[in-house]
């Protein structure tokens, strides 16, 4: 990849595109030999659930997301920090959602929500709560640029 490298240092990444003045300062881990692999039912590291539910549909190429079973009024939660970029319920398929974006070109959705919490411009942190969700099942997406890629796992189709 673009970090690729024989050194053995720590890379820092200043990312200055979500429009912070200072820029954010994100220290990639050691080069490691070897990639880890992701396991299966959690978020790639550094990444958090969006809420405590079970899965019940999962990322393929027709669902370019993960689907969780909910009930009315669970905390929906940012996985990342980020600026959100969208609230409101414009797209009528997704009903209430909440879009942020993330340092290094990624972008999480959140879709099907009853009470949205966070607002256009407003910076949000990991774990924070940012919705509630509805009476339909809570949608979940992420995309990295435009590609979308699985929460679960990190891959991309």
């Amino acid at each position: 990849g673009c970090f690729a490298s024989k050194s053995k240092e720590q890379i820092i990444v200043i990312d200055k595109s979500i429009n912070l003045a200072d820029g954010k300062k994100f220290v990639l881990s050691k080069v490691a030999k070897k990639q880890e692999k992701v396991p299966k039912k959690q978020p790639a590291k550094n990444w958090s659930f969006p809420l405590n539910s079970k899965v019940i549909k999962g990322f393929s190429p027709e669902h370019s997301g993960i689907t969780f079973a909910t009930t009315i009024g669970q905390d929906v939660r940012a996985v990342s920090a980020g600026v959100v970029i969208y609230s409101g319920s414009e797209i009528k398929k997704y009903g209430k959602m909440i879009i942020i974006k993330h340092p290094l070109g990624f972008y999480s959705a959140y879709a099907q929500n009853h009470t949205l919490r966070a607002i256009k411009g407003e910076e949000v942190q990991q774990a924070d709560i940012i919705a509630l969700t509805g009476k339909t099942d809570f949608h979940f997406k992420m995309r990295k640029f435009k590609t979308p890629i699985d929460p679960l796992r990190g891959k991309s189709f």
